[in-house]
């Protein structure tokens, strides 16, 4: 005898659970008392022989009169409200069987079971709307487009802490000395010693040395290779370093000469700019007769060119005699490692179309990264209008290197956008629009949007310092001069 908490399977198949319940075992019958449940804050109604226990709107428990008492409609779960011990009804006590706590098999269970696999990403597959993929486990390809990328992870980066421990060396963020002699920039010879990379743990990465000898184990299956050391060319590049200033330069020299002496003008008189003042190009200039006037002005004078624009072409072979030896810089410095760049337009610089030329020149690090040098698609009405869409086209660049480079690690800022027109300026940072400026097709507005959620800082820079001046018009060779060291492109 006790007081406990009883189950009980009622009338509709529901198992209710009741507190404090005084219960006898060894009784056949126990009573439920009806203050108990008056208290549970049920109501009790009797009609008919039946009455019927309520809570709400629900009835919750029924009981058929027999004699003086009325036997609930449904059987007693003897025991805790968590486990079942004991039932006492009319049926078999096997029943309990089908009462028992069961467990799925985990081993014959494969409904649940992962159906994706593994691969390896390979490329797009031609004719096919499908990624070409590499299952590793059954050795096979697969095309498939219901594919999921992993971009958060490399490939082999599975490898267990305790692999991994054992494998890990610290490498500086530049290459690594070797104990040598390598000639520096000026022509001398610096020797350079094995130094230890705990000495710089600022500038140091933790790399897997297993994972750098496994790629090149897998590269060497295919091609021949062999360890040259620090990369002196590529690609027609030379490269010169100069470690104990952080300072690399990359140069051309090479490729030019080639260029130079293909067209027979390695010998010829160099000059300092890329294209005299005294070009005014047009297609007036193209050789034609009456008979071809009609169709030669639909022609392009560079498919046509007449004698003037052979001696610009010949113009540029000359500079570039003349400026074999210049390459970009880059510095190490960490205060130059944030996009930043300059924008320029001329007005009405094209005789053709007069249609302004917008030019904008991007570094990174000191040197120069993207530039470009392009006629605007219409023709505009002032010069602010041209620079203003100057500006649009140059910040659409700056927010694609901005995102590039910080998928390559390095965090930026608002790129920094420098331009020389003050009225261009103010136009974009002012969010009112005004009926002078209706004209101004409503795609180029759209640098007012980044400037003011900060992705672009735009910055006044006087004419005399903005190095995007050379991209758009012939200048002065001291002017041009200037423009290069802006950018680090130095002999």
């Amino acid at each position: 005898m006790g007081i406990g908490t009883i189950k009980i399977k009622m009338f509709d198949g529901i198992v209710r659970t009741l507190g404090d319940v005084r219960y006898i075992p060894d009784f056949k019958k126990n009573l439920i008392s009806l203050g108990t449940l008056d208290s549970i804050d049920c109501s009790i109604s009797i009609k008919g022989g039946v009455m019927k226990v309520s809570k709400g709107a629900m009835v919750i428990m029924k009981g058929q009169k027999t004699g003086n008492l009325y036997k609930l409609m449904g059987k007693t779960v003897i025991g805790g409200a968590s486990v079942s011990t004991h039932a006492s009804s009319s049926n078999d006590n096997s029943e309990l069987w089908h009462k028992r706590l069961g467990h799925l098999s985990e081993g014959e269970r494969s409904k649940l079971d992962p159906k994706s696999k593994e691969c390896i990403f390979l490329g797009y597959e031609e004719g096919v709307k499908g990624y070409r993929l590499w299952d590793p486990v059954a050795k096979k390809k697969v095309i498939s487009r219901d594919v999921v990328f992993n971009e958060a992870q490399m490939l082999n980066t599975n490898a267990t802490s305790s692999e991994r421990q054992g494998h890990t060396v610290e490498i500086e963020l530049h290459e690594q000395r070797t104990k040598s002699t390598d000639e520096s920039t000026d022509g001398s010879t610096d020797e350079l010693s094995l130094e230890d990379p705990e000495e710089h743990p600022s500038d140091s990465w933790n790399l897997s040395k297993s994972h750098i000898l496994h790629l090149k184990k897998l590269l060497s299956r295919e091609f021949d290779m062999k360890d040259l050391g620090s990369a002196k060319k590529i690609l027609g590049m030379e490269i010169h370093r100069d470690r104990k200033a952080g300072k690399l330069w990359v140069t051309q020299k090479s490729y030019v000469e080639k260029v130079l002496e293909r067209f027979s003008m390695l010998n010829a008189k160099p000059v300092s700019t890329p294209l005299g003042a005294h070009f005014q190009l047009s297609s007036q200039l193209c050789p034609g007769t009456k008979e071809d006037v009609e169709y030669m002005s639909r022609v392009p004078y560079m498919g046509n060119p007449g004698k003037k624009h052979w001696d610009a072409v010949k113009w540029i072979f000359r500079y570039l005699a003349g400026s074999t030896n210049f390459g970009v810089m880059f510095d190490r410095d960490g205060a130059k490692g944030e996009v930043s760049g300059f924008v320029d337009s001329d007005y009405a610089g094209d005789l053709d179309s007069r249609r302004s030329t917008t030019g904008y020149i991007f570094t990174f690090y000191g040197g120069p990264i993207c530039w470009k040098s392009v006629l605007q698609s219409t023709t505009v009405l002032s010069t602010t209008e041209a620079e203003y869409m100057a500006l649009t086209k140059a910040a659409k660049e700056a927010l694609w290197l901005k995102g590039l480079v910080e998928e390559l690690g390095f965090m930026q800022r608002g790129v920094l956008l420098q331009c020389d027109s003050q009225s261009a300026l103010d136009l974009a940072k002012n969010q009112v629009f005004h009926a002078r400026t209706k004209h101004i097709d409503v795609r180029y507005h759209r640098v007012r949007e980044w400037i003011n959620s900060k992705q672009i800082v735009v910055h006044k820079v006087h004419t005399n310092d903005n190095a995007a001046d050379m991209l758009t018009k012939t200048v002065t060779t001291e002017k041009f001069k200037h423009c290069l060291s802006l950018i680090h492109l130095l002999s």
